[in-house]
């Protein structure tokens, strides 16, 4: 049979199946990529506990102003989570970093610095997140420097580091972190 001798197809017929392969092919990626991110999510890092490196010092705009470096914290441990305002992880485990820094925060004995790092975000939806959403008193900060991120080797959001008071990485956590396995561990290192 030849190109022309075809019968015409009805009219829509070929439009909604092309909607049709688009609809599948958006959501076999969209499940793809839900997939990885909940694989990526739930996976824990543990450097080795012998050489530990050290964390990179930085330089972040701090929110409500001001500017914030993190080896100004050098001789007190650091709880450092890297998040996103459209990363719904991310905004689940900040009230319980919230408890834990009110808890962890005047301790005299072994007092630990929480900063929260804000990447890949656009200043106005940062600022409404904090306003409007989720409501913290540890340091935030934001960064549009992509080598901070990449010099923790951040590789999904949201990303946590335990820094001892030596500034040396003791643990990374990829995904989201309770707060009672967060306590047990600062507990442990203190």
């Amino acid at each position: 049979m030849r190109e022309t001798d075809r019968a015409p197809e009805p009219p829509g017929r070929a439009a909604r199946e092309l909607r049709l392969s688009r609809r599948r092919l958006l959501l076999g990626t969209a499940g793809a990529t839900l997939a990885a991110l909940a694989f990526g999510c739930t996976r824990l890092l543990q450097p080795g506990s012998s050489d530990l490196p050290s964390a990179p010092d930085f330089t972040a705009e701090r929110y409500g102003g001001g500017t914030f470096q993190l080896s100004s914290l050098r001789g007190t441990p650091v709880f450092l989570n890297f998040w996103a305002s459209w990363c719904a992880p991310c905004k689940a485990e900040m009230p319980g970093f919230e408890h834990l820094w009110q808890r962890y925060k005047d301790r005299k004995d072994h007092p630990v610095q929480f900063v929260g790092v804000n990447v890949n975000d656009l200043q106005m939806d940062y600022e409404r997140f904090l306003r409007d959403e989720v409501h913290v008193s540890y340091t935030i900060v934001r960064t549009e420097n992509l080598d901070v991120p990449k010099a923790y080797e951040v590789s999904g959001l949201p990303f946590s580091v335990f820094i001892t008071r030596d500034g040396k990485i003791a643990k990374s956590w990829l995904g989201s972190l309770a707060e009672d396995k967060l306590d047990a561990f600062l507990q442990e290192q203190l």
